[in-house]
Parts: structure tokens; C-alpha cells; sequence
């Protein structure tokens, strides 16, 4: 059973946002068409309802995975540099839904310029590229590690409903 929204699961949630904003990249997660596994990256832009943004060659395996099958899991994760301990790097893993989005729709040209803003200018050039595909992919639950024993759960309308993951699934703890 999931606990309401506390002052903690809000301070976590702002603390994941934080997270993300200081990624710039995502380790996907596919499937290829014989159900074999591939993994790679991509540069990202997030938005504010917590989609990802990726813009990819249909060069890549994983653009030609994810127009066969909308299932993908990006990983946003702390640099080894960056970690006391490379066992306890914060993550945070989103299970999601691929879907293309084409040039004419309305919000390419948007995300596209978010993605320049961030990427820096050779989205300039990989716009104009016509085996670009841009794909939002749409959050429908999602795990955070923080470190050791301290893993939670995001399930529900705007991944609110927040468990801890483990024996005892108590209450988010207050962010350290």
C-alpha cells in the first residue's frame, strides 16, 4: 500500500528533479526485434511534466528498438567522479514509453531549441539531418537510489505514490 504525499516525499521529489537537471545524458535500455537487450546513451532534455526528450540516428539500433517496441528504461546517473563510493552512486531509473515525435508536430521546433539551449550548437546541425527521429518518452513509474539501503519507488498519476523499496517499504526518509 502507498502512503500519501508527506513534507519528505515532496523534498525527494524536488531532490530528483535537482538529479536530473544536472544530467545531460541518459543510458537507454531496448529491445531488439528477437527480444535481446541493447544498451546505450543519449543526450536528453527533460520537461517540466518529467518527460525525456532524445533525439537519435535511425542509424542507431536503439532508434530502430524503440519505433518497433515503445518500451525503453533511461538511467540518469552520478558520475564515479563524483561519488564517495562507486557501490552507492545516486540513480534514478525510469521505465517508459517511446513515442516519436513527427517534424510537423507542434512541439518539435520547441524541443528541438530546449535541446540546442542545453546541448550546445550541433543540435543546429543535427536538426536538419533527416535520419534524426526525436522521441518523448513518457515516465509510467520509477526507482531512486540515493545510496546504500536507501532505494524508493514513484508509481501513479505524476509518479506521486512514493514507497521505499525493501523488507519493511516504510515512508520516504527526510533528504539528507
Amino acid at each position: 500500500m502507498h502512503r500519501p504525499i508527506t513534507p519528505e516525499s515532496s523534498r525527494m521529489q524536488r531532490e530528483i528533479r535537482d538529479f536530473r537537471g544536472t544530467r545531460r545524458s541518459v543510458v537507454l535500455a531496448t529491445v531488439d526485434g528477437q527480444g535481446l537487450p541493447d544498451a546505450s546513451y543519449a543526450p536528453c532534455l527533460d520537461d517540466a511534466q518529467g518527460n525525456v526528450y532524445i533525439f537519435v540516428s535511425a542509424l542507431a539500433p536503439h532508434t530502430r528498438n524503440l519505433l518497433a517496441d515503445a518500451r525503453v528504461s533511461v538511467l540518469f546517473i552520478e558520475d564515479e567522479g563524483e561519488t564517495a563510493n562507486v557501490f552507492a552512486r545516486r540513480r534514478l531509473t525510469l521505465e517508459c514509453s517511446a513515442t516519436p515525435i513527427a517534424r510537423e508536430h507542434p512541439d518539435w521546433v520547441g524541443v528541438l531549441d530546449g535541446m540546442t539551449a542545453r546541448l550546445g550548437e550541433l543540435m543546429g546541425t543535427l536538426r536538419h539531418l533527416a535520419d534524426f527521429q526525436l522521441f518523448r518518452l513518457t515516465p509510467r513509474c520509477a526507482t531512486y537510489v540515493r545510496g546504500f539501503g536507501q532505494a524508493f519507488r514513484f508509481e501513479g498519476e505524476g509518479l506521486m505514490q512514493v514507497s521505499r523499496v525493501g523488507p519493511d517499504r516504510q515512508p520516504p526518509e527526510p533528504a539528507a
